[in-house]
């Protein structure tokens, strides 16, 4: 079975490191650095896009640890600007400032709590959440693949000529 291919965005390459370990047994987890500049959100989105990316975990405060000063944006920012593009994607934000990224995402069911990825089975409730939380992001990624192929497929019958 093929992994599917989630792109983690987060500044701090420790938390990128930290998060392959906690996803990489059911995902594939492509790490991308935010990109500072005048179009650095847009680079960003074409980088998701040319790795055929099927979901993103971003972390929220993507300016906290920026060393070259340049990045001016949030992972809210990325979140909306990938929903903008394309409608229903699986995107989800993970943070240590969930207080934050709820009240700057218009869509507070998808911030979660960046502890999730450091849960031990000696913390069994943590734990589990972090279990939930993958199989959240699967089942999202596959919801969101079903309304693609609805999609083609309306189109299709649409321009089908009878």
């Amino acid at each position: 079975m093929n992994k599917y291919k989630i792109a983690y965005i987060d500044e701090v390459s420790e938390d990128i490191r930290d998060f392959q370990r906690f996803a990489s047994d059911i995902f594939d987890v492509i790490p991308i650095l935010p990109i500072g500049g005048e179009d650095g959100l847009d680079k960003l989105l074409n980088s998701i896009l040319e790795n055929h990316i099927d979901a993103v975990v971003v972390d929220h405060n993507l300016i906290e640890f920026d060393k070259t000063a340049t990045i001016n944006y949030l992972g809210n920012d990325v979140v909306n600007m990938i929903l903008e593009r394309l409608e229903g994607f699986p995107v989800f934000v993970l943070t240590s400032y969930d207080e934050d990224a709820i009240d700057n995402n218009e869509d507070a069911k998808i911030v979660f709590e960046k502890k999730l990825m450091y849960a031990s089975k000696e913390q069994p409730e943590l734990f589990e959440s972090g279990i939930k939380f993958k199989k959240l992001i699967n089942k999202q990624i596959e919801k969101y693949k079903v309304r693609l192929e609805e999609a083609e497929k309306k189109i299709i019958r649409i321009n089908k000529p009878e």
